[in-house]
């Protein structure tokens, strides 16, 4: 997502808005699959030399739930997208590593159907129970009995 701050209206309060395919993103190297292209709103402002960029990026892609591997659609808006750029004789920049860097940290670290689709039904999958249960009697930490069998393991 190349920038070419010459042909910018680089008064505040102006934006910059448009769509551009995902594919300069290469965002497949990480596991995503994008499904549109990359909505921007954008503002530029230049002060002293150094170039301001704010605004908003959405991006539609699909993503994998954790526990039983379902893929689902999964919308990421970034409100707050911003980047301050120091151009040396330049009037352009690629805006592509920061856009990708925000796309990667606005993801869910660990996607769950309910946290992608909360209309989608919940995973089929039931995550194991906790290795200990604490008896409130005592307070005193059991094993359940499948650890039983570990514990009374002998290793030669």
């Amino acid at each position: 997502m190349k920038a070419c701050f010459s042909q910018l209206p680089l008064s505040p309060g102006k934006k910059w808005t448009g769509k551009e395919s995902a594919a300069p993103l290469k965002l497949e190297e990480s596991g995503l699959s994008t499904v549109g292209p990359l909505i921007y709103t954008l503002g530029v402002e230049s002060l002293q030399g150094k170039f301001s960029v704010t605004g908003s990026l959405t991006l539609d892609v699909h993503l994998r739930c954790v526990a039983c591997l379902r893929t689902l659609p999964y919308r990421i808006q970034i409100d707050d997208f911003s980047v301050q750029l120091e151009l040396a004789n330049k009037r352009s920049a690629d805006l592509t590593p920061f856009v990708r860097e925000d796309i990667l940290l606005a993801l869910p670290s660990y996607p769950r159907c309910r946290q992608l689709a909360p209309n989608h039904p919940p995973c089929s999958i039931k995550l194991p129970a906790c290795a200990f249960t604490q008896k409130k009697s005592d307070r005193s930490l059991s094993l359940l009995p499948a650890w039983r069998v570990l514990r009374n393991l002998t290793l030669k």
